[in-house]
C-alpha cells in the first residue's frame, strides 16, 4: 500500500487513485470471466472507492479469516 508513510492522508493519494481506477477494470473483467467460465466459489469484494490502503486490507482480511482458518485447519480464538 502506497499510502503508508507517503505524507498524504489515506485515500487522498493521486497516484494510488489512478492505479486503483485502472486495476478495478481488470479485476471486474476477471470476475466476469470467472463467473462466465462456471466459477462458483470465488468471493469478490470490490469497493467502489478508496485506495489500496491498510484500512481496506485489514477489513478484508478479517472477512477472510474464517475461510483462511478453515483451510489451514486452525480454530478461531475469537
Amino acid at each position: 500500500p502506497a499510502d503508508i508513510g507517503a505524507g498524504v492522508p489515506e485515500g487522498d493519494n493521486f497516484n494510488a487513485k489512478f492505479l486503483e481506477s485502472f486495476t478495478i477494470r481488470t479485476n471486474e473483467t476477471f470476475q466476469q470471466q470467472y463467473l462466465a467460465a462456471g466459477g462458483k466459489n470465488g468471493v469478490f469484494n470490490l469497493p467502489g472507492s478508496g485506495t489500496h490502503s491498510w484500512g481496506y486490507w485489514g477489513q478484508q482480511l478479517q472477512q477472510m479469516k474464517p475461510d483462511i482458518q478453515r483451510i489451514l485447519g486452525t480454530v478461531s480464538t475469537k
